[in-house]
């Protein structure tokens, strides 16, 4: 079993990018075995952990871990010195570590923030740009007729 699971907050600038990526998968159908999940609608991201062998987060990556709008596929979080991800998708990937037995391999597919900016919805230009080139290649890998 495969667990596409979408992070973020569409309340908080770029965080909303992983939500802007289920928005445009959600009616997509899935090869056996590959669900696709909204963190912020099933209420925890945690649990989503659980149940499946593989696990791809679909989130937000913090501003200078590459150029902005960049989409990165990576097996963890990048260090943020400004600590803008430590609550988010990289706090989430620290608990499911400590907690989920057994851990599922876990990869992240993100683009590289402009900025997070609490209470103001939106994506900037060139993150909203990259939620069609993760949804397109989530489709290809993942989809019924990629």
């Amino acid at each position: 079993m495969i667990h596409l699971i979408c992070l973020g907050n569409p309340c908080h600038g770029d965080d909303g990018f992983g939500g802007a990526v289920f928005a445009r998968l959600n009616q997509v159908a899935w090869r056996p075995g590959v669900r696709l999940f909204d963190a912020a609608a099933e209420g925890g991201a945690v649990a989503l952990f659980q149940g499946c062998s593989r696990a791809v987060m679909i989130d937000v990556l913090p501003p200078g871990a590459g150029q902005p709008g960049q989409v990165l596929r990576l097996k963890d979080y990048p260090d943020d010195p400004q600590g803008a991800a430590a609550g988010g998708g990289a706090g989430i990937l620290a608990t499911v570590r400590r907690t989920i037995d057994p851990l599922p391999e876990i990869e992240v597919i993100g683009a590289v923030a402009v900025a997070c900016m609490p209470f103001r919805p939106g994506l900037s230009p060139l993150v909203s740009a990259a939620v069609g080139t993760v949804a397109a290649m989530l489709r290809r890998e993942f989809a019924v007729n990629g």
